[in-house]
């Protein structure tokens, strides 16, 4: 009986020394796990700044762009208003022109008869 309360013992150590090896394994990979979720969550917090940044980048990119469209309307609009005018301008001298090329004419009809 002895002999088998001694077999039973054994079985029971080795039955721990197994548990115990198990469990330091299993602390080891909990600690392996949380060194890496600490890792992921530096990475995730860098990663999250990153996007914030080009974020603010685009928007602000987004902004200059609008203003940039806006100041090139107003351009266009200044120069097509510019043309307008020119043409008038234009038309103007060609009717002067015309007018002092009529007198010149009519001043060399009266100056010949």
């Amino acid at each position: 009986m002895c002999d088998k309360l001694e077999a039973n013992l054994k079985a029971q150590k080795e039955c721990v020394a197994k548990t115990e090896a198990d469990l330091k394994a299993s602390e080891e990979q909990c600690t392996s796990l949380t060194k890496l979720r600490n890792s992921l969550d530096s990475r995730c917090t860098g990663l999250k700044k990153n996007i914030d940044e080009q974020r603010c980048k685009f928007e602000t990119s987004q902004k200059k762009l609008a203003e940039t469209e806006t100041e090139l309307y107003d351009m266009t609009k200044a120069l097509a208003e510019e043309k307008a005018r020119t043409n008038k301008i234009q038309r103007k001298n060609n009717q002067l022109n015309a007018k002092i090329n009529s007198l010149k004419s009519h001043i060399s009809m009266s100056q010949n008869s």
